[in-house]
């Protein structure tokens, strides 16, 4: 049952269900590293681009390989941030605003 979840755990990282998360709007200003996102702003989450993130997933980001669910105590329920999929938050370079 382990394997299993990882297998699909590892497949909706490769294959979100959607590309992007619904656009949320920022509430108030908010310096996100170099950025400013101000209120009003639009901003979206790159689900696909967090699924192949090697600084968080390896060099092998894009490969097929469930047993780094496995090897990991990450769970998508918490806030692990790399199992943004599964609604965790995400990382300030693979957010859009328009």
């Amino acid at each position: 049952m382990n394997y299993l979840r990882a297998v699909i755990k590892e497949t909706l990282r490769l294959h979100p269900p959607v590309p992007l998360m619904v656009p949320h709007e920022s509430t108030g200003g908010v310096k996100l590293r170099d950025h400013h996102i101000p209120a009003g702003m639009q901003v979206m989450v790159n689900l696909w681009a967090i699924g192949r993130e090697t600084t968080t997933w390896g060099p092998d980001a894009n490969e097929l390989r469930p047993e780094r669910h496995l090897e990991s105590s990450a769970d998508f329920r918490g806030q692990d941030f790399e199992l943004i999929p599964f609604g965790a938050d995400a990382q300030e370079h693979h957010l859009l605003w328009c």
